[in-house]
């Protein structure tokens, strides 16, 4: 019953939690932000460098440039695991 019901039958959740867990992944912003500080390293996050090179300067271009690109990744993830998710065994 587990193997041909019940797993089954929790395939769209394990899926939506799949994407959420993926999304919630891009948010360690604020982590790194508290460690390294306003300047870190090279060896830190690239976010950082973005931050203090876009946002406070305020390059729109660049902005959206980023944003746009950033959401082709996360939708190409979720569609790379929509599917791996949907394969046929």
């Amino acid at each position: 019953m587990l193997r041909y019901i019940t797993l089954p039958s929790l395939k769209g959740t394990g899926y939506t939690i799949a994407v959420l867990s993926l999304l919630n992944s891009f948010k360690v912003f604020r982590e790194a932000w508290l460690v390294a500080g306003d300047y870190p390293q090279q060896s830190m996050y690239l976010m950082q460098h973005l931050y203090n090179n876009w946002f406070r300067e305020l390059d729109f271009d660049k902005i959206a440039a980023a944003s746009v690109m950033t959401s082709l990744v996360v939708f190409g993830l979720i569609g790379l695991l929509g599917k791996a998710w949907d394969k046929k065994e």
